[in-house]
């Protein structure tokens, strides 16, 4: 199974970003090979859009679940329609440790948007 977590940094030590779509880089999680890989967020600076974009790369990589603090109606409803599993966490946390929690079964499902349209807006323009 891949797990992908939204985060401010790489590797699983940099901590979780408090919003998905506009996040830095995604921390891989291969929890067979019990691996860990990066990959930048190339929708961090679109325009408009970036929460599906993101969504939607994530697809591409075959994430089977996402972990973050808070996920837009837009990209909640492209990951839900692809069966990916989102989970939501605290921004206190590392992607190591978000990973962990979730394999312990200490996270919660989402199920619904849990941040309105454009939160991750906050701050440009």
């Amino acid at each position: 199974m891949l797990v992908a977590v939204a985060s401010t940094g790489q590797g699983p030590e940099a901590p979780v970003s408090p919003v998905f779509g506009r996040c830095p880089v995604f921390v891989l999680h291969d929890t067979v090979a019990g691996s860990f890989e990066s990959c930048e967020n190339a929708a961090l600076s679109e325009a408009g859009g970036a929460g599906i974009k993101a969504a939607e790369h994530l697809l591409r990589l075959k994430v089977d679940r996402v972990i973050g603090v808070s996920f837009g109606p837009k990209a909640f409803s492209v990951l839900q329609a692809s069966g990916v599993e989102c989970f939501r966490c605290s921004d206190s946390l590392t992607a190591g440790e978000a990973v962990q929690m979730l394999g312990g079964g200490k996270l919660e499902q989402v199920a619904a948007a849990n941040a309105e349209a454009h939160s991750g807006m906050k701050g440009r323009g």
